[in-house]
């Protein structure tokens, strides 16, 4: 358990320090460490059941981390697939269910992420006669409004040099549309600290 719980603090560093391929590494190794249920052998103990329920917690958040980590590093098709596995075991804990519409939609599989949120939905009404939470509901807006704030963040190193913001690209076919086309250029570039390029 403290090795564990190492492996966490390491993950929670990575995280902080925006590397969550780093984060993935340790969370990944920290889950390795695990053999089953929690104190297993003395299930049948009243005084274990409290710890065992807190140690398979904390297994399960660290699952959810990881993932979080693998959908941050671009890895949505192998989380897909591991959160599909994941639901059929806890199909009411919510939050695989986001991941997993997340990792969908980021595969390009938006319909399918729709599915997700439906099959959540029905599962929550029928076990437990409620409607999923604000998270899952606004997570199912968002893809259905497709908003950019879904796509996978990139990092300014990773930025394409044409994004730089510095040069503003004009290409005319047509002589006669010249003079609009520059002064449109021109007052898009104007206060950006941008270059015409003709």
């Amino acid at each position: 358990l403290r090795r564990f719980e190492r492996h966490l603090r390491v993950a929670e560093d990575a995280l902080a320090g925006d590397r969550p391929a780093d984060a993935a590494a340790a969370l990944r190794a920290a889950l390795a460490l695990w053999r089953g249920p929690a104190l297993s052998d003395l299930a049948g103990e009243p005084c274990a059941r409290p710890i065992a329920a807190r140690v398979d917690e904390l297994r399960l958040v660290a699952l959810e981390r990881a993932l979080e980590a693998d959908l941050a590093a671009g890895r949505h098709a192998e989380a897909s697939a591991e959160l599909a596995a994941l639901i059929a075991e806890h199909p009411l804990r919510e939050r695989f269910r986001a991941l997993q519409m997340l990792a969908l939609y980021r595969c390009g599989r938006q319909a399918e992420a729709l599915n997700a949120f439906r099959a959540a939905r029905a599962t929550l009404v029928d076990e437990l006669g409620i409607e999923p939470g604000a998270a899952l509901r606004e997570l199912e807006r968002s893809i259905l409004d497709q908003d950019p704030a879904l796509a996978l963040a990139t990092s300014s190193s990773q930025a394409p040099i044409q994004r730089d913001g510095r040069r503003l690209l004009t290409a005319v076919l047509d002589l006669a549309s010249l003079p609009v086309l520059v002064a449109l250029s021109e007052s898009l570039a104007h206060g950006a600290d941008r270059e015409v390029v003709m």
